[in-house]
């Protein structure tokens, strides 16, 4: 264990509580799409109700965002309000897989659409929390690992879910899930939770002070911009992963997609221990944004399979400090009193913008592989673009800007 994450443990004893519940919560919400599916798939239901399910579990996200996440800045105990969402969701994970093929699918759709309205507790809420519990000197190390705990359940949820479901069956997948959620409930009641008190404040804070907030203050601005457009690609990389595999590359979609993962994974790593660019993350964002895309554009010039896999790795590497700088801005520039509506809100916009780009990519899968990674690296291009142009306008290219500026909100 390096020095750093020693640092880190000594002086946040509260972060290995944390770093489990996320974990948890996480494999449990990632895992949840291929659950569903596969256990849609095992019934007469099929493979429609699946995908419905998919989408009825996080189309909700983007409109309870900024209510459940008022709900948390104006608790006095979040940690029993986390609780209770993380039990809820693992019971409405276990009450639809139970109902598959038992009562109609619109009640089905229905429950999961109540289960999903949690959703972005489990994200970007939760990721609220960190700057609450370590110390400032420590926040970006606790990010660059925080980040860490998507990147693991990205990489094990898929795994751990299709082996129960091939072991035992699909509905014992979603069923372990359910219990994922409720270790989470539990374990989320031990974290101890210092409420920030040296923060800009939104006056009489409501479900839409949050856009507000981010509409406002211009790195919270640029960050959902470049974030946002990214991940758009994100959301067209498996429909041109897959193309590919069946045109260029020797190896199959989940192995290209994982490659990035245990990439993504390796990046966060090494940003913890050796972090850079922290006292401006809002300007290093678009910056290491505008590098990660260019691995991904080197992908339509290539057809050997190890060169290709290197550059997933390369792509999924550079993710990390991404995803540490965005952390980062939010809890420097967010308000207290909308701060983990900021957290819901910009996680949900990047799942929203996600949704968009695989549907745009359903919908042009008649190009080519090649085609759909241009359109990819150029919505990724755009957001960094537009986000420094942005960042410049209103001065925060300076050295001297670090934390957020109380008159941008009049």
């Amino acid at each position: 264990m390096s020095s750093s994450f020693r640092d880190l443990l000594r002086d946040a004893p509260g972060f290995s509580t944390y770093f489990a519940t996320a974990s948890l919560a996480r494999l449990a919400n990632e895992g949840l799409r291929l659950a569903l599916i596969l256990t849609a798939a095992n019934t007469e239901a099929g493979l429609r109700l699946g995908g419905l399910l998919v989408a009825a579990f996080l189309i909700p996200s983007i409109v309870a965002a900024p209510f459940v996440g008022r709900m948390a800045d104006l608790s006095s105990k979040p940690t029993r309000l986390y609780a209770a969402a993380f039990l809820f969701n693992g019971f409405m994970i276990a009450l639809c897989g139970l109902s598959i093929g038992v009562i109609p699918d619109w009640i089905i759709l229905l429950l999961a659409a109540i289960g999903g309205s949690v959703g972005p507790l489990m994200q970007g809420g939760l990721s609220s929390l960190v700057g609450t519990i370590v110390p400032k000197p420590l926040l970006h190390r606790a990010y660059a690992m925080d980040v860490v705990t998507y990147n693991v359940s990205a990489i094990l949820a898929p795994a751990i879910v299709a082996a129960i479901a091939g072991w035992i069956t699909p509905l014992a997948s979603l069923l372990f899930l359910a219990v994922i959620m409720v270790l989470a409930s539990g374990n989320v009641l031990r974290l101890k939770i210092d409420q920030p008190q040296e923060r800009a404040v939104i006056a009489v804070p409501s479900p839409i002070d949050g856009f507000k907030a981010i509409g406002s203050i211009t790195p919270l601005r640029t960050t959902v911009v470049a974030t946002s457009l990214a991940s758009v690609s994100n959301g067209i990389l498996p429909v041109a992963v897959t193309m590919m595999a069946f045109d260029t590359i020797n190896v199959n979609a989940g192995t290209m997609l994982s490659t990035m993962a245990i990439g993504a994974l390796i990046g966060s790593v090494s940003y913890a221990a050796r972090p850079f660019g922290m006292a401006r993350p809002h300007v290093m964002l678009p910056f290491v944004t505008l590098i990660t895309a260019m691995p991904i554009l080197l992908l339509t010039t290539v057809s050997n399979t190890p060169l290709a896999l290197g550059l997933f790795a390369l792509a999924g590497a550079l993710g990390g400090p991404q995803g540490t700088a965005q952390f980062s801005v939010r809890d420097r520039f967010s308000p207290t009193n909308v701060r983990t509506q900021v957290f819901t809100l910009s996680t949900s916009l990047k799942t929203t913008f996600a949704a968009i780009g695989a549907a745009l990519a359903g919908m042009l899968s008649g190009l080519s592989a090649s085609s759909l990674l241009y359109i990819a690296v150029s919505c990724t291009i755009t957001g960094a673009i537009l986000a420094l142009i942005d960042l410049r306008r209103h001065g925060y290219m300076s050295p001297g800007i670090t934390s957020s500026n109380a008159a941008e909100l009049a």
